[in-house]
């Protein structure tokens, strides 16, 4: 029971860093478009 705790905690933390890393990339381009810079996203790296 506590291994699936521990696995489920592990995912969580993933899912919540690879939504911090899109929240950010999001950030990103709505302070460019102010700027009236162009912007280029990477959506592989």
């Amino acid at each position: 029971m506590i291994a699936g705790q521990l696995e489920l905690i592990r995912e969580i933390e993933d899912a919540r860093r690879s939504a911090g890393a899109h929240l950010s990339a999001v950030r990103t381009i709505l302070t460019a478009q102010r700027a009236n810079a162009s912007v280029y996203l990477d959506v592989t790296g």
